[in-house]
């Protein structure tokens, strides 16, 4: 529910020009956050049990409440369309993400390179153990890797997307984050594999950064949140759907195997743009 509402409000937030580079750190920082969380998540536990991994993480949200009380965004206007019901409201989202081809084509987009992709993110406790034969250490130096990687892939972003249509972007993200995934599983050792997991993070979050920020410009302004929240929710629906079935390949096949097959995989998600190709942001309703 808060990460739908907090997306929607940076397009009343920052000015057009800055969108791309404000979704880019907000994705930044979730990717940063599930990568660090929980190693330090699993310090508090050993500190303090359960209880105070719980007390800290509620504590953590007086801050964003005390941000959010001081903040006041620019005033929109009130609009003359009358209320509607909870259940009508999300029909009228569902029904503008398919009467908008560009919306449904980000839709299909984002579910299907997550949930190609979700096996890097879902089999890291694997390769640490079963690959490389190492524990929680290693787990936490391949997971800082992807987190490292989001980090470069934010901050260069706007670079990208200055120079590069989405269409394009997001190919070259998803063969990069193939290719990544393809070393992984030939168990190169922990440094080559260290590596290849920071550039399969920069690639992740260029795509991801991407789809939100279509998302944001292509949504009619009354419907901004409820669209965010479909890209969101197809995003990590693909990632959860993906994590779902690759743990299942991993299992019957092994983690090298589930790895080099979901690499196989993103290599052919870019075919998917010849059909159905990322809407154009320069030609979005938002920037008309």
């Amino acid at each position: 529910c808060f990460n739908p509402a907090l997306s929607a409000s940076l397009r009343s937030t920052v000015s057009k020009a800055e969108l791309a580079a404000a979704v880019a750190l907000s994705i930044l920082a979730f990717n940063v956050a599930r990568s660090v969380g929980p190693a330090l998540g699993g310090g508090i536990v050993a500190l303090g049990g359960a209880s105070a991994a719980f007390t800290v993480n509620a504590m953590s949200y007086l801050l964003v409440i005390v941000v959010l009380w001081r903040w006041r965004g620019e005033p929109q206007g009130t609009s003359a369309r009358p209320r509607t019901g909870f259940w009508a409201t999300i029909g009228d989202g569902l029904c503008i993400a398919w009467a908008v081809p560009e919306i449904r084509t980000i839709l299909l987009r984002a579910v299907t390179f997550t949930c190609t992709g979700a096996a890097a993110w879902a089999l890291m406790p694997l390769v640490a153990s079963d690959l490389l034969g190492e524990g929680s250490a290693t787990f936490g130096i391949l997971l800082g890797a992807l987190g490292l990687g989001a980090v470069i892939g934010a901050a260069t972003s706007t670079w990208f997307r200055n120079r590069f249509k989405a269409e394009t972007l997001v190919r070259m993200a998803a063969v990069i984050y193939g290719l990544s995934c393809i070393g992984v599983a030939l168990q190169l050792g922990l440094f080559a594999m260290t590596f290849l997991l920071v550039v399969a993070g920069a690639g992740w979050v260029q795509a991801l950064s991407g789809f939100s920020v279509a998302g944001q410009l292509w949504a009619p302004l009354e419907a901004v949140g409820r669209v965010v929240a479909m890209v969101s929710s197809l995003t990590f629906g693909g990632i959860a759907l993906g994590s779902w079935f690759w743990g299942h390949v991993a299992e019957s096949q092994g983690v090298a195997v589930a790895l080099m097959i979901s690499g196989g995989a993103m290599l052919f998600v870019p075919l998917i743009g010849l059909v159905c190709p990322m809407p154009d942001q320069q030609k979005s309703q938002a920037a008309s």
